[in-house]
């Protein structure tokens, strides 16, 4: 009992009935602290939610790398074979690509065309693992079957089944002009990623449709990759160049991830370091608030310590009594932001919040807040916040240490 007795002191304390400016700035001292620690826990949760969206849907959705020529590449198939002894390449697949508008009875759009083996493009991408409606089999050549994101769907007022005229860059030239290459094309499935990007800009067609469509003659224009590694793909991506160029008679390049996608990255990682960073003085406020509540509090209490010390308390023991003060209050202000701070990210990601945010993020990456809980995250938020607010005990425990009780009690 005795050796527990600076702990039973700092609880009886706590437990005091407080009045008038000491009961506020002690409510002050808990809230901020609660504050403090939920927020940290929902920004942390929704920059990690960002995060791990723009990976899993949109980095994993992409090939990693293309290899592509100056013109077009006339041996896809040597190519490809080339690289099937590679280490750490886990898919590959020729493409077809050309920029078009897009029209429907009443819209038009400009869009990104991909020219597509459906017996390879699984290989690289997961937009045909994430078909809303139809089948990229549905993509046979000669068929003119076309398949669009659902937003580009929205956009142009379309549904399965209905026709879509491609307008082509390469005009076609007859003796009365140039006239704009057409083709009209049905389409045949509705894909959604649940990213903006990918859902409205994009869709896809037969490869040797779209080639003979911009008169390649077979060819086509380039070989996409995937690794086993998303961020080791710009050296892999260089290494399967040397071994394709060997292949081929004409000069090849390449291009990977990181020059679409890459910026974004390394702004969600900065701006979650930022803010984090930022959202952590309100941890610093609240320790602020618990130095001007025990000094406060001792300032009240000092009779009561003079008595303690002349009875016999050393000055390590009214030292701990401060400090245990100081570590209840951290305790109960980090417990009531933890549960808050969880409540509120897993509000996030429920549909009720997506209805009270719907359509202001319809321009962005995503449309909606993700959000990730992470365990080490909220440990280190814990365990960070629990530090602070301690240290901010030293300073009232050493000035109550230093009362003398002659002073205080003639």
């Amino acid at each position: 009992m005795r050796q527990n007795l600076p702990f039973f002191i700092a609880l009886r304390y706590f437990n005091s009935k407080k009045e008038g400016f000491l009961s506020f700035v002690s409510k002050l001292s808990l809230g901020s602290v609660s504050l403090g620690v939920a927020v940290l826990i929902i920004v942390s949760s929704v920059f990690n939610g960002f995060e791990k969206e723009l990976k899993e849907k949109i980095l994993n959705s992409i090939p990693h790398g293309n290899i592509y020529g100056y013109s077009s590449i006339s041996n896809p198939i040597e190519l490809i074979d080339s690289l099937s002894d590679m280490d750490r390449l886990e898919g590959v697949a020729p493409y077809v690509e050309t920029q078009s508008l897009i029209g429907s009875k009443s819209k038009l759009k400009g869009t990104l065309i991909y020219g597509v083996d459906p017996s390879y493009e699984s290989n690289v991408s997961n937009v045909p693992n994430n078909m809303f409606v139809g089948s990229f089999d549905d993509l046979r050549e000669g068929s003119f079957n076309l398949i669009l994101g659902d937003l580009l769907a929205r956009q142009l007022s379309v549904s399965i089944g209905d026709k879509v005229t491609l307008l082509l860059p390469n005009p076609k030239v007859s003796l009365t002009g140039i006239y704009p290459k057409m083709k009209v094309f049905s389409i045949s499935g509705i894909y959604s990623m649940g990213s903006n990007d990918l859902d409205s800009n994009y869709a896809f067609i037969n490869i040797n449709d779209a080639s003979k469509l911009l008169s390649l003659s077979g060819n086509v224009t380039g070989i996409r990759l995937k690794f086993d590694d998303l961020f080791d793909a710009p050296d892999l991506t260089y290494d399967a160049l040397i071994k394709a160029q060997n292949y081929s008679e004409q000069p090849l390049r390449v291009n990977d991830w990181s020059s679409q996608f890459g910026t974004l990255w390394r702004a969600v990682g900065m701006e979650r370091s930022l803010v984090f960073l930022l959202t952590s003085l309100i941890i610093v406020i609240a320790a602020f608030n618990v130095v001007a509540m025990l000094m406060m509090m001792l300032n009240e209490k000092k009779e009561q310590i003079a008595i303690l010390k002349t009875v016999g308390m050393s000055d390590m023991k009214i030292i701990q009594i401060f400090l245990y003060l100081g570590l209840i209050i951290s305790f109960w202000g980090i417990s009531i932001g933890t549960l808050l701070g969880l409540f509120m990210s897993f509000f996030i990601a429920s549909s009720y919040f997506d209805v009270i945010i719907s359509g202001y993020l319809q321009w962005y990456f995503i449309s909606y807040l993700p959000t990730d809980l992470r365990i080490e995250w909220i440990i280190s938020i814990i365990l960070g916040s629990l530090l602070i607010t301690s240290f901010a005990s030293i300073y009232p425990a050493r000035s109550a240490s230093k009362i003398i009780p002659a002073k205080i009690l003639r």
